[in-house]
């Protein structure tokens, strides 16, 4: 249980720091940007919820409640892949084949990482669950964590670039 407690206190701060966001109704929050970053807070929200979930269903020894929490984890990680990326779009205003670039990279991401997981349920090839409750991972979760950390990075150069094309 204790592994939830982290996941719980990012679920909170994210709640608190972006309150205005996700619950206020304000005109000035119904911009595209506005929009496409609060669809990327609700992603983050739901990858942290089926983070607290399994650390709960670990302590209750729930082998089958893991396994799809699991599964459920690796999709909305892979949202949030694809949502930063939709909203760092809109936000910068990108257009042209940057746009296409970004949000085909993002799509395509999401796509596959929701294949993989349809495929390790018959054959576990990210994850898997032994009879002992523990977790163990497979030769693609790593390919999965290695890519993400590329879109991420690639993402945010992105983004630095354009601060810096903005300043000359």
């Amino acid at each position: 249980m204790y592994y939830s407690f982290i996941g719980i206190l990012a679920l909170i701060i994210l709640l608190i720091t972006n309150h205005d966001i996700l619950f206020k109704k304000r005109s000035h929050l119904h911009t595209p940007a506005s929009k496409a970053y609060k669809n990327f807070l609700l992603s983050i929200s739901l990858f942290l919820i089926t983070d607290i979930l399994w650390g709960v269903f670990d302590s209750l020894k729930l082998k089958m409640a893991m396994y799809i929490d699991t599964e459920f984890f690796f999709i909305t990680m892979a949202l949030g892949v694809l949502l930063l990326g939709q909203y760092t779009s809109v936000y910068l205003e990108t257009k042209g084949i940057r746009k296409k670039i970004i949000l085909a990279a993002g799509l395509a991401f999401f796509i596959s990482v929701t294949i993989l997981m349809i495929i390790n349920i018959f054959t576990p090839i990210v994850f898997y669950i032994d009879d002992e409750y523990k977790y163990t991972t497979a030769i693609s979760r790593y390919v999965i964590l290695g890519v993400q950390i590329i879109m991420n990075a690639l993402v945010s150069f992105y983004a630095f670039i354009w601060h810096l094309e903005l300043k000359d």
